[in-house]
């Protein structure tokens, strides 16, 4: 992974450690953490320094995509292993969603950061709430046609639910 500034297009930075492609990188909302995933089946926290913080391995395929919850202190990932997991900026993992036989192959948290939405590689898209204070233990579990997308996010938008 390379940190390029836009002024000169000067590269700053160089994180190595992936075996396989990066496939998703994710800087936390304060600027203080990177988040880089890979097929190599892990993801790597990263101090803004350059520092490796954590190196993940617990995934069993690729690893597609990766978030930071909107205040910072918890990280997504997404994989072809079918999971999405919750893990601490110190790579433990505190929670597996499980979404079905497709991989997953993108995530996104909502405008509140309270709400992990998950997209597989079937089209479906499925919704997990995780409780106020980020805690691991989802309260519901949503699915969703890919085709009701632009529905969810608008709702998101003005913080209604769904109307599905």
């Amino acid at each position: 992974v390379r940190i390029w500034r836009l002024i000169d297009g000067k590269c700053v930075q160089t994180l190595l450690g992936h075996k396989n492609y990066v496939w998703c990188i994710d800087v936390s909302q304060d600027g203080d953490y990177i988040a880089t995933c890979s097929w190599d089946e892990t993801c790597r926290i990263w101090a803004r320094s350059g520092k490796l913080l954590a190196a993940i391995g617990g995934h069993d395929d690729r690893v597609t995509h990766c978030r930071f919850v909107p205040d910072g202190d918890l990280l997504a990932t997404a994989s072809m292993d079918c999971t999405a997991k919750l893990w601490t900026l110190t790579g433990k993992c505190i929670k597996t969603y499980r979404k079905n036989d497709f991989g997953l192959q993108s995530l996104c948290w909502s405008l509140t950061g309270y709400e992990l939405i998950l997209g597989s590689v079937d089209g479906g898209v499925k919704v997990w709430e995780v409780p106020l204070g980020g805690k691991p233990e989802a309260k519901k579990q949503d699915s969703y046609d890919v085709t009701a997308m632009p529905e969810i996010c608008k709702d998101q938008q003005t913080k209604k639910k769904p109307n599905l």
